[in-house]
């Protein structure tokens, strides 16, 4: 199982870069075209290819970074203006308006968007100006792919370990349930049976609850963009905050509080969020299962019951809450 899982995760990464480089493929080539015949020979001799077409591919990204580098060096002037502002509406949308905006003030006046729009020749000085600005841009926005890279990787790590260990507690809780409803499990009397089937059924609605929860607090970090001052730490910060040991304390949790949320309910203490069963329908029907965990005497009770179980994982404050206003009550009537 954790195999298949492990696979298909690597399977969106690899869809991921291939699309990323394929993308980014047609923009290299268009611009080795505009190079000279002897810098496109520079850049393919600095990389040890052939032709152009061999060298895109099979091109690795550290690979297409370099090359995207090396033809900015050899652009010529004109060439190297036009492909300046899509660089830099690139970086804009990239980094946001107040991002662009400090860079942009604070380069040279020389090299600013209304300079280069006033003059149409550029001077020596201001053309290494230009040059020297867009291979920084260029390096920061390959920077900052990189650490989007790793930030996916890492968000997608965590997924595959939530829903890996969520599937094997529920593999396990589901092969125990059936054993016992087929009766391959040999536990007497009846009445035991079915508190073991419940009790089961109560433990993996709270899993299920934690389990929805942290799948979607993981979403949560995907919709954030990365600073362009992240580092790789600050991108893999994800696989930190929320360890192995995290993810398995908090499943426990929900298995707890569940079972927590049953206990409410026998007792009939409080009645969470008003859906708890009502008291007649939680009273043991015969002696012996009097201390014995067992479903309501219907349905729509029983199903009220684990959805209240499922609550106490997902919203992992509720029972410490409920549990933090009965001690304040009983203290107050103390």
């Amino acid at each position: 199982m954790s195999s298949v899982i492990e696979k298909v995760i690597h399977s969106v990464k690899d869809r991921n870069i291939k699309r990323y480089l394929d993308n980014q493929k047609d923009s290299i080539e268009a611009d080795f075209l505009l190079l000279e015949k002897s810098g496109q020979k520079e850049v393919l001799d600095h990389l040890n290819s052939s032709d152009i077409v061999t060298l895109l591919a099979n091109i690795t990204i550290p690979q297409l970074w370099t090359t995207e580098l090396l033809i900015l060096s050899k652009l010529d002037s004109n060439s190297l203006v036009r492909r300046v502002w899509l660089i830099r509406q690139k970086f804009r949308s990239l980094c946001g308006d107040e991002v662009y905006k400090n860079y942009h003030d604070n380069s040279p006046v020389s090299i600013q968007d209304q300079s280069l729009t006033a003059n149409a020749e550029l001077q020596p000085e201001q053309l290494t100006l230009l040059r020297d600005d867009i291979l920084s841009i260029v390096r920061q926005m390959q920077r900052l792919v990189y650490v989007r890279i790793c930030r996916s990787e890492s968000i997608n790590e965590r997924k595959r370990f939530v829903i890996q260990t969520a599937l094997i507690i529920g593999l396990i809780g589901f092969s125990i349930f059936w054993l016992l409803k087929l009766g391959v499990i040999p536990i007497e009397p009846e009445s035991n049976r079915v508190s073991l089937k419940f009790l089961l059924l109560i433990i993996g609605s709270g899993i299920t609850g934690t389990t929805v929860s942290l799948l979607q607090r993981i979403e949560k970090a995907t919709n954030i963009p990365p600073l362009i001052t992240d580092t790789v730490h600050d991108a893999t910060q994800i696989t930190h905050n929320m360890s192995n040991w995290y993810v398995a304390s908090l499943l426990v949790s929900g298995a707890v509080f569940a079972l927590l949320i049953y206990l409410i309910a026998v007792s009939q203490l409080v009645n969470v969020l008003d859906i708890l069963p009502s008291p007649d329908s939680m009273k043991s029907t015969t002696e012996n299962d009097a201390l014995l965990i067992m479903p309501p005497n219907n349905k729509a009770d029983t199903a009220k019951l684990l959805l209240a179980c499922f609550l106490s994982g997902f919203a992992e404050r509720l029972v410490p809450d409920i549990l933090d206003n009965l001690i304040k009550a009983k203290i107050k009537t103390a």
